[in-house]
C-alpha cells in the first residue's frame, strides 16, 4: 500500500522502488535511466542488489566497503552474485526476468498503473507484480511492443540476515509468496499469448525455482530408495553428489569471478580468497539449511494457508 499511496503522490514519468533499509550508489539511478533515453518503449529497468552487511554507511553515503563477517552473511553475499550476475542477465535476454528484487526497480508510471501496482494481499509484494508486470509487458494483445531491461552497473545494498532464525523465516516467506505468485498466474504458463515469458519464462520459474526444493528432496529420496534395493551402489551415489556439488561451485564462481572483472569487486585478496571459501562450503550445509526452510515453506503454502 506505501508503494502505491508513493506512486499516487509522484508528478513524474518514471516511478523508483526501493526497499526503506536499501543504500543506492551515487550513479545507481543514472545507471538505471539510461536505458530508458535508448528505448523510448522500455517499460521498466531492474537493478543489482547486494548485501549492506560489511558495509559503512555515512548520512547514506559508502564510507567503507567490506564484506558481512558471519559465515551466513558471506554465504549471502555469494548467493546474491550467482543470483544477480549470472541468472538475471540470461533472463533478461529471454525476455524473462520475473524474480525482481523489489529493492531497486526504475518502471514508467503509465505502466506501473496500467499494471496495477502491488498486490496488498501479497506475501512477496515484489514478486508478484513482477510476474504481473511481465504479463502486462509482453501480453501481445496489448499491442504495446514494450520490453524490460536489466542494469548490472545500478547497484543497491541491502540489509541481510545473519541470524539463522531470522535467515530461516526469510527464506519460508520468499518459498510461499514465490507460490502464491505463480499460482496467482497460472494462465501466463506456456501460454504463447505473452511471447517468451508465458512458453519459457513463467516455467522456468515454476519448475526451477518453485519447485525446486521438492525436486531435490525428491533426488535424495531416489538416491536412499536405490542404495536399500540394491540397484545402486555407494560409490555411484557419492559420484552423483561429487557432481551436483562441483557444479553449484562452478556456477557461482564464475559469477564471482564477473564481479571481480567489474568495479564493484572486492577490496582486497583477502576478501576475495573469504569468497573463495565461501563457494566451496555453500553446499556443504548452507544450500541444505536452504532447502529444509524452502520445504518448510511449501508445506506451509500448500495445507496450512
Amino acid at each position: 500500500d506505501a508503494i502505491n499511496a508513493g506512486a499516487a503522490l509522484s508528478h513524474y514519468p518514471l516511478l523508483c522502488v526501493i526497499d526503506a533499509d536499501c543504500v543506492i550508489e551515487p550513479d545507481g539511478l543514472l545507471h538505471m535511466a539510461r536505458p530508458f533515453l535508448v528505448d523510448s518503449r522500455l517499460a521498466a529497468a531492474a537493478g543489482v542488489v547486494r548485501p549492506s552487511n560489511g558495509l559503512t554507511v555515512e548520512n547514506g553515503t559508502i564510507t567503507r566497503r567490506g564484506l558481512p563477517r558471519t559465515l551466513l552473511g558471506l554465504n549471502q553475499e555469494i548467493e546474491y552474485a550467482r543470483s544477480f550476475q549470472w541468472a538475471r542477465t540470461g533472463l533478461s535476454r529471454l525476455r524473462s526476468m520475473l524474480c525482481i528484487s523489489g529493492a531497486l526497480l526504475l518502471v514508467k508510471k503509465s505502466v506501473f498503473e496500467a499494471a496495477g501496482g502491488p498486490w496488498p494481499q501479497s506475501i512477496t509484494d515484489d514478486m508478484e507484480f513482477a510476474i504481473r508486470l511481465n504479463g502486462h509487458v509482453y501480453d501481445r494483445r496489448n499491442g504495446y511492443g514494450q520490453s524490460m531491461a536489466y542494469a548490472p552497473d545500478a547497484v543497491c545494498y541491502t540489509e541481510v540476515p545473519e541470524k539463522w532464525s531470522l535467515y530461516a523465516s526469510q527464506r519460508n516467506r520468499w518459498q510461499r509468496g514465490t507460490l502464491q505468485s505463480i499460482f496467482r498466474h497460472w494462465r501466463m504458463l506456456f501460454n504463447p499469448r505473452y511471447g517468451v515469458t508465458g512458453v519459457f519464462g513463467l516455467p522456468f520459474f515454476l519448475i526451477f525455482e518453485a519447485m525446486a526444493p521438492l525436486v531435490e528432496l525428491l533426488a535424495y529420496t531416489l538416491a536412499v530408495v536405490l542404495l536399500v534395493m540394491g540397484l545402486a551402489t555407494v560409490k555411484e551415489v557419492l559420484v552423483l553428489v561429487f557432481l551436483a556439488y562441483i557444479t553449484g561451485v562452478f556456477v557461482t564462481l564464475l559469477a564471482v569471478l564477473i564481479n571481480e572483472s567489474s568495479r564493484w569487486r572486492t577490496a582486497s585478496w583477502g576478501e576475495f580468497w573469504k569468497m573463495i571459501a565461501a563457494i566451496l562450503l555453500d553446499q556443504l550445509g548452507f544450500h541444505q539449511f536452504r532447502l529444509l526452510c524452502s520445504l518448510v515453506g511449501t508445506f506451509e503454502f500448500i495445507f496450512l494457508r
